[in-house]
């Protein structure tokens, strides 16, 4: 009886585990808009407002966050291979020139589309797009509307593909 007591307990645990680490991609709604923003200033700011109309996937990344750098590499390279699709890079880390060597190091140059953000900004970023557990990726359709998070390599291509 104990021992049932106790499987019964191990399995609800386990479950109440699992979904507490899981948070709904759409927020209960049909559609979720992506947070607005714009990082920089003049010439050289990057807002996603200026890329409605293609499909954006916004890394959201920390050299202390081995799982983020490695999406950043990854998504970076996935969207080398498509024209419809913008990468943007963005970095939480405490220290421009930190920033700057992790690029060196990954392979990637520093561009418009590889930001860097901290203080007021970075803390707006994290809010707006719920980054308590860890950075995410999220590919934004041409439409503004989230529609995937972490998404796999065959997802972004799926929707970047069957739009053409």
């Amino acid at each position: 009886m104990k021992r049932a007591i106790f499987s019964i307990f191990l399995v609800v645990a386990v479950l109440l585990l699992i979904s507490a680490h899981e948070t709904p991609l759409l927020k209960n709604t049909d559609t979720y808009t992506a947070p607005k923003f714009t990082i920089g200033e003049g010439d050289s700011a990057v807002s996603l407002d200026d890329m409605r109309g293609k499909y954006v996937l916004l890394t959201f990344w920390s050299s202390d966050d081995a799982r983020s750098r490695l999406a950043n590499i990854e998504n970076s390279a996935i969207a080398d291979q498509h024209a419809s699709l913008e990468h943007v890079g963005v970095n939480f880390d405490n220290s421009r020139s930190m920033f700057k060597e992790i690029l060196k190091r990954d392979h990637l140059t520093e561009s418009p589309l590889q930001l860097h953000v901290d203080g007021e900004s970075a803390s707006r970023l994290i809010s707006s797009y719920g980054l308590k557990n860890g950075y995410q990726s999220y590919l934004v359709g041409p439409d503004g509307n989230v529609l995937a998070r972490n998404p796999s390599a065959e997802t972004i291509t799926g929707h970047v593909t069957s739009a053409i």
